[in-house]
Protein backbone atom coordinates (compact mmCIF):
# COMPACT_ATOMS: atom_id res chain seq x y z
CA UNK A 1 0.00 0.00 0.00
CA UNK A 2 1.62 3.69 -0.97
CA UNK A 3 1.55 5.90 1.48
CA UNK A 4 -0.35 9.00 0.05
CA UNK A 5 1.32 12.44 1.31
CA UNK A 6 -1.68 15.17 2.08
CA UNK A 7 0.67 18.04 2.95
CA UNK A 8 1.48 19.16 0.28
CA UNK A 9 1.78 23.08 -0.62
CA UNK A 10 2.23 22.70 -4.41
CA UNK A 11 0.10 19.47 -6.07
CA UNK A 12 -0.67 19.05 -10.04
CA UNK A 13 -2.84 15.99 -10.35
CA UNK A 14 -3.14 14.74 -14.13
CA UNK A 15 -4.67 11.33 -15.43
CA UNK A 16 -0.64 11.00 -16.36
CA UNK A 17 1.15 12.62 -13.66
CA UNK A 18 1.13 13.77 -10.33
CA UNK A 19 3.84 16.26 -9.50
CA UNK A 20 3.97 17.63 -5.98
CA UNK A 21 6.30 20.28 -4.59
CA UNK A 22 7.60 20.98 -0.86
CA UNK A 23 9.40 24.27 -1.21
CA UNK A 24 10.73 24.21 2.74
CA UNK A 25 11.87 20.95 2.50
CA UNK A 26 13.45 21.53 -0.73
CA UNK A 27 12.08 18.56 -2.61
CA UNK A 28 9.67 17.34 -5.64
CA UNK A 29 7.95 14.40 -6.32
CA UNK A 30 6.86 13.19 -9.46
CA UNK A 31 4.60 10.07 -10.36
CA UNK A 32 4.60 8.99 -14.06
CA UNK A 33 1.80 6.85 -15.22
CA UNK A 34 0.50 4.79 -17.96
CA UNK A 35 1.97 5.15 -21.56
CA UNK A 36 2.41 8.72 -22.66
CA UNK A 37 1.60 10.29 -26.16
CA UNK A 38 3.47 13.22 -26.98
CA UNK A 39 0.61 15.87 -25.83
CA UNK A 40 1.43 13.74 -22.29
CA UNK A 41 4.85 14.65 -22.26
CA UNK A 42 4.64 18.50 -23.58
CA UNK A 43 1.92 18.68 -20.74
CA UNK A 44 4.33 17.34 -18.29
CA UNK A 45 6.99 19.79 -18.92
CA UNK A 46 4.43 22.73 -18.95
CA UNK A 47 3.11 21.67 -15.45
CA UNK A 48 6.53 21.15 -14.18
CA UNK A 49 7.78 24.59 -15.39
CA UNK A 50 4.70 26.08 -13.77
CA UNK A 51 5.10 24.87 -10.39
CA UNK A 52 8.55 24.93 -10.32
CA UNK A 53 9.44 28.70 -9.47
CA UNK A 54 7.72 28.19 -5.75
CA UNK A 55 10.98 27.11 -4.97
CA UNK A 56 13.09 30.03 -5.81
CA UNK A 57 10.24 32.49 -4.34
CA UNK A 58 10.62 30.22 -0.91
CA UNK A 59 14.24 30.65 -0.99
CA UNK A 60 15.49 27.72 -2.93
CA UNK A 61 17.48 28.18 -6.14
CA UNK A 62 16.56 25.90 -8.39
CA UNK A 63 19.71 23.95 -8.92
CA UNK A 64 19.22 22.71 -4.80
CA UNK A 65 16.46 20.83 -4.90
CA UNK A 66 15.84 16.96 -4.30
CA UNK A 67 13.71 15.33 -6.54
CA UNK A 68 11.73 11.74 -7.06
CA UNK A 69 10.52 10.12 -10.11
CA UNK A 70 8.13 7.00 -9.19
CA UNK A 71 7.73 5.55 -12.27
CA UNK A 72 6.62 2.13 -10.65
CA UNK A 73 3.24 2.46 -12.82
CA UNK A 74 4.83 3.96 -15.86
CA UNK A 75 4.69 1.34 -18.82
CA UNK A 76 7.90 1.30 -21.21
CA UNK A 77 7.87 4.35 -23.85
CA UNK A 78 8.35 5.32 -27.41
CA UNK A 79 11.80 6.46 -27.64
CA UNK A 80 10.14 9.91 -28.68
CA UNK A 81 8.96 10.40 -25.16
CA UNK A 82 12.15 9.01 -23.82
CA UNK A 83 13.98 11.72 -25.79
CA UNK A 84 11.95 14.68 -24.75
CA UNK A 85 11.99 13.93 -20.95
CA UNK A 86 15.91 13.22 -21.69
CA UNK A 87 16.09 16.85 -23.21
CA UNK A 88 14.06 17.93 -20.20
CA UNK A 89 16.51 16.57 -17.60
CA UNK A 90 19.48 18.17 -19.48
CA UNK A 91 17.88 21.90 -18.72
CA UNK A 92 19.62 24.06 -16.24
CA UNK A 93 16.16 24.88 -15.30
CA UNK A 94 14.87 21.76 -14.49
CA UNK A 95 17.95 20.69 -13.34
CA UNK A 96 18.06 18.93 -9.60
CA UNK A 97 21.18 18.70 -6.99
CA UNK A 98 19.92 15.24 -6.31
CA UNK A 99 17.68 12.27 -8.54
CA UNK A 100 15.95 9.36 -7.57
CA UNK A 101 14.22 7.13 -10.10
CA UNK A 102 11.89 4.49 -8.65
CA UNK A 103 11.14 1.61 -11.54
CA UNK A 104 9.80 -1.72 -11.64
CA UNK A 105 10.08 -2.97 -14.71
CA UNK A 106 13.85 -4.02 -15.57
CA UNK A 107 13.18 -2.55 -19.09
CA UNK A 108 11.93 0.44 -17.96
CA UNK A 109 14.95 1.13 -15.70
CA UNK A 110 17.46 0.46 -18.94
CA UNK A 111 14.95 4.11 -20.49
CA UNK A 112 15.54 5.72 -17.32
Amino acid sequence: MRRRVTDCPHEKNDPSFTIRIWPQRRFVETVMRGFWTPEDRRRFDAELRALLPVLPAAGCPIRERVTLYDLTDFQVQAQEIIGGLMEMAADPAIESKRVAIVVLSGLLKLQA
